[in-house]
């Protein structure tokens, strides 16, 4: 591995280790037995109450320590046993947690309002008000206390098993592809990504039908798993008094309905935009329409040259000194304090990430760096989810837990600025400032058409689920049918990916309902929080850091409205952001004449 995870534990299994999950188990077991000597919420038990709310922000946070620790294990190294085992204990050992959740969610629920406001009011719970209205209202989708628990326990080895089957079966998967020099290859399935991204289109349909021939001889156990995975959600939603399967990725990702769907409504109503980029682009590659392998290829610009993880780096500290130099600071401490995993390498998982902790303030990025631009910008975007933590390490845990859809926006922040800065320096050629327009301007079409072909293909799963168990030819199907409809004429007839319901990991997170939508929310979100500091430049800096530190205290309509004063339940919001989208393609267009 690449990063240096000692400041987590000094090795995995070790004496430090080991302590440290016995006395998880033990400081849960005093929780839950305290718990139950509580009894309800009163005038009375106001002070007990607060201070065993702060046992349960603190031990969560030690639990959360441990997980990004075996994420980033279990990522780095799929083929180690040992890891996957424990990732299963930790699995186990939180559904206690969980239980108690619930428990304080009916409990809160039960509480006369006048009390509920003076537990709130506690000096104790400053900054924790949000996270309490949030565990209310959670109790009104809730089943009774012994269900709820029981539904915990067994997601351990239901719809969380579905998860690490895939993450096993994915990181354990190779596939063959012919190389450039016309050399039968076999590499992990962590590397198409990298592969259909290169310039050589021979070897992108290559890869690209290599690893969906892999994939197809896997299409059974994919199917069962999401079918699993969706299936245990509905009967779940039912028991809970939900009534629609998006109330609960809404909730998650901190947004109501209307939001979301204005959203998808603007990116209906500016749809040539994305496409005629496509377009655009399949015309200098040379193609008369692009196939789903061709969609994330760069251009093959004159004067380029593989990028080295070194070069690639030193862009990115380049433009983040320029322009948000304690974007910069902290951008050299990860790469001095060794907090990135990086080379591709056999059993490392497809995906990319960015994981913390509350315990020691401290992040790891997790990405297969290969050699491309699209890689700088992957640095770039998960440097900006650790700066994210970073500015909000003050915060206490229960208002440091932000949704993705907020997540994103900072990510993506983080990309425009080295995107910027690279456009915007003389020090940098036309060849460079070429690569990175072509890179947004795939970053264009993959937040408004691949995506969205996400976000609808699952739906339409999810409708079908209700009824009874979805085929493998109708996953397919689905797919297909929704792949058309985004893309329109801008994708070839035969150009499809049947496959992609197998081949994205995004579908089978346990955790995080509908994980795709919110990528393309916090892209849109963080080209107007980039156009304001443009307009306002470094003054709007601190405006951002709040925007940051209240994202985990406040709904992203709330938070939206209070820094940036924007409605973005109106579809002209998001509009507004779709179209300005159009600059850096006009760009791209003069320097290729």
């Amino acid at each position: 591995m690449d990063w240096d995870l000692t400041t987590y534990f000094d090795e995995f299994d070790g004496n430090s280790y080991r302590s440290f999950k016995d006395r998880l188990t033990e400081d849960l077991k005093d929780l839950t037995d305290t718990f139950e000597t509580l009894k309800r919420v009163s005038n009375e038990t106001l002070e007990k109450w607060a201070d065993w709310m702060g046992q349960l922000e603190e031990l969560d946070a030690r639990f959360g320590h441990l997980g990004s620790y075996l994420e980033c294990l279990n990522a780095a190294n799929s083929e180690e046993e040992a890891y996957e085992k424990e990732a299963a204990w930790k699995q186990e050992a939180i559904a206690g947690l969980k239980a108690l959740y619930a428990k304080l969610n009916r409990i809160l629920e039960k509480t006369e309002d006048d009390t509920f406001e003076k537990l709130a009011n506690l000096p104790s719970m400053k900054d924790a008000v949000f996270f309490l209205r949030e565990r209310r209202k959670r109790a009104q989708f809730q089943m009774d206390d012994q269900s709820e628990a029981l539904a915990t326990e067994m997601n351990i080895n239901g719809i969380n098993a579905w998860g690490r089957l895939y993450d096993t079966l994915s990181g354990q998967l190779t596939f063959k592809y012919v190389d450039a020099a016309g050399t039968t290859q076999t590499v992990p399935m962590a590397q198409r990504n990298g592969l259909i991204s290169g310039t050589n289109r021979a070897v992108r349909l290559s890869a690209f039908r290599g690893a969906n021939e892999a994939w197809s001889h896997h299409e059974a156990a994919c199917n069962g798993a999401l079918n699993a995975l969706a299936g245990t959600r509905h009967t779940l939603d039912r028991r809970r008094g939900s009534d629609h399967f998006l109330n609960e990725a809404c909730f998650q990702a901190r947004v109501e309905r209307p939001t979301l769907d204005a959203l998808f409504q603007a990116i209906d109503d500016t749809i040539e935009l994305p496409r005629d980029i496509l377009r655009f682009r399949s015309e200098q590659m040379g193609i008369s329409k692009a196939a789903y392998y061709d969609i994330y290829a760069p251009l093959d610009l004159p004067d380029q040259e593989a990028i080295s993880w070194e070069s690639g780096t030193a862009l990115t500290q380049e433009s983040f000194d320029q322009a948000y130099p304690a974007l910069g600071d902290f951008n050299r401490e990860i790469l001095e304090k060794r907090w990135v995993d990086f080379r591709p390498r056999k059993g490392k998982r497809p995906g990319g990430f960015c994981t913390g902790s509350h315990h020691n303030h401290e992040s790891r990025i997790y990405m297969t760096f290969k050699d491309t631009m699209n890689d700088v910008t992957t640095y770039a975007h998960e440097v900006g989810h650790a700066w994210h933590a970073c500015v909000m390490k003050d915060q206490r845990p229960f208002a440091s837990e932000y949704p993705m859809t907020l997540a994103e926006s900072a990510s993506t922040f983080a990309e425009l600025l080295l995107s910027d800065g690279i456009l915007s320096s003389p020090d940098f050629s036309d060849a460079q400032k070429l690569t990175l327009l072509d890179s947004d301007a795939g970053r264009v079409i993959a937040f408004l058409l691949d995506i969205p072909v996400r976000y609808r293909w699952e739906k339409r799963f999810y409708e079908e689920r209700k009824n009874g168990i979805v085929s493998v030819n109708r996953m397919k199907q689905l797919m297909e049918e929704e792949q058309r409809r985004q893309f329109g004429d801008s994708l070839a007839e035969d150009g499809l990916d049947p496959y992609f319901w197998c081949s994205k990991l995004h579908f089978y997170i346990d955790e995080i309902r509908f994980y795709n939508f919110p990528y393309t929310f916090g892209y849109l979100l963080s080209v107007s929080l980039f156009a304001r500091f443009k307009a306002e430049g470094a003054a709007f800096l601190p405006e951002y850091e709040t925007f940051l530190r209240k994202s985990g205290s406040m709904s992203c309509e709330q938070v939206v409205r209070e820094t940036l004063g924007e409605d973005i339940q109106d579809p002209a919001f998001w509009t507004h952001a779709i179209k300005s989208l159009n600059e850096p393609f006009t760009k791209l267009k003069t320097l290729l004449k």
